[in-house]
């Protein structure tokens, strides 16, 4: 058993698989992580995975549920879509590492459920769900195109999404240079059925954010 700092349930101590209400299919905007992080040569201007998060109502969120074990074999089928859709985009940090910590901290979360139950059905669906989620093109469809220089308004942001889905997401924000940057996406799915739905509100931006174009 290996334990940690804070011994809170499925938090740094391993308790056996937890509850969860909900996925959450986090996307990460490229430019703006560069903007904020020394990246690699994987870094482009497109929403790549952060990760698929086992997630609850409340807090605590789960996390570290059980002491899973990691097989990059297991992945072989799927490291070429793996590499191109969820790259580490950190300088110094290899694919795989990055994919054990998401499994390690996050799929050993969803083991209780059939389709996450094992290392290849958890990366599996959470390209389908990435595949089934295409930000760029939601935002492009409302005139949302990446730009260096003009502001969008956060409420033209959600609409695009409402639009689109008929639910708003989850929108993160970073600062750099002076500028409020979109950085990630959160979209909920329902843990049963995998069909979006609509998150509870959790924003962190102001009315006008800033959606790179470059690094």
């Amino acid at each position: 058993m290996k334990l940690g700092g804070i011994l809170s349930l499925c938090f740094f101590i391993y308790l056996g698989s937890c509850d969860f209400d909900f996925f959450l299919l986090a996307e990460q905007w490229g430019p703006s992580f560069c903007r904020t992080n020394n990246c690699n040569g994987a870094a482009s201007a497109k929403w790549s995975i952060h990760g698929l998060w086992p997630t609850t109502d409340t807090t605590p969120y789960p996390g570290y549920c059980e002491d899973v074990t990691y097989d990059k074999s297991l992945l072989s089928s799927i490291e070429s879509q793996l590499s191109k859709e969820w790259p580490t985009l950190k300088s110094g940090g290899t694919n795989h590492e990055f994919w054990e910590y998401q499994w390690d901290k996050h799929g050993s979360c969803g083991l209780s459920n059939p389709r996450t139950d094992d290392q290849f059905s958890f990366f599996n669906e959470t390209l389908g769900l990435h595949y089934s989620t295409p930000i760029q093109q939601v935002l492009s469809n409302a005139g949302i195109q990446p730009s260096d220089t003009q502001t969008y308004s956060l409420t033209a942001i959600k609409n695009a999404f409402k639009s689109a889905w008929g639910g708003v997401p989850q929108v993160h924000c970073t600062s750099a240079d002076g500028k409020t940057l979109i950085f990630e996406v959160r979209v909920c799915f329902n843990k049963n059925t995998l069909n979006r739905q609509a998150c509870v509100e959790n924003f962190d931006c102001p009315s006008q954010i800033y959606y790179p174009k470059t690094f």
